[in-house]
């Protein structure tokens, strides 16, 4: 609650801007690799659920103001921090678009490269079985062009994306 004024201006400045926004708080809460992960900071699963609804609440004014839930890709049976995305979900009147975000860097995944589908279909499948939904994907590759008809060929195949060419591009392309 510290921080409900600060928050309150952005309701009100959304709101007056009155187009669509798409906003995207706590993204890969699911890692390790910010404050607001589950499992930093004592954060657990059901402290990401209540903040998040809080969150969506503010915003009811603002309902030109769409909230995507974010994960990082699970991994093996689980995300990072173990937590299903089923255990993590704020539930379906919080949540208006599913995103993911995933990450095909072979220096940090043992020298491997995966293919999207490799890489995605986990996930891809646990947001499934979250429900009906339109999703944003994130994928970002170092290692790729689009340019490689191959390469397009496999994101086609592996359900759609936006795609941003290396960590430091400031404008996606898509497919």
């Amino acid at each position: 609650g510290h921080c409900d004024s600060y928050i309150q201006t952005w309701v009100n400045g959304l709101q007056a801007f009155g187009r669509p926004v798409y906003l995207r708080p706590f993204h890969e809460f699911n890692g390790n690799w910010f404050p607001w992960g589950i499992g930093q900071n004592g954060n657990t699963a059901a402290d990401f659920i209540a903040a998040w609804q809080r969150l969506k609440q503010m915003f009811v004014p603002a309902p030109n103001v769409k909230f995507v839930w974010c994960p990082n890709i699970e991994w093996n049976g689980s995300s990072w921090d173990g937590t299903t995305f089923t255990a993590s979900f704020p539930g379906t009147s919080y949540v208006d678009v599913l995103g993911l975000d995933g990450y095909n860097r072979p220096g940090l995944q043992g020298g491997t490269w995966y293919t999207p589908t490799q890489l995605f279909n986990q996930a891809l499948t646990s947001l499934q079985n979250l429900g009906q939904w339109p999703a944003a994907y994130r994928y970002v590759d170092q290692n790729h062009s689009l340019a490689d008809p191959a390469y397009q060929q496999q994101l086609i195949a592996a359900r759609g994306w936006v795609f941003f060419p290396g960590e430091a591009a400031n404008v996606p392309s898509t497919i």
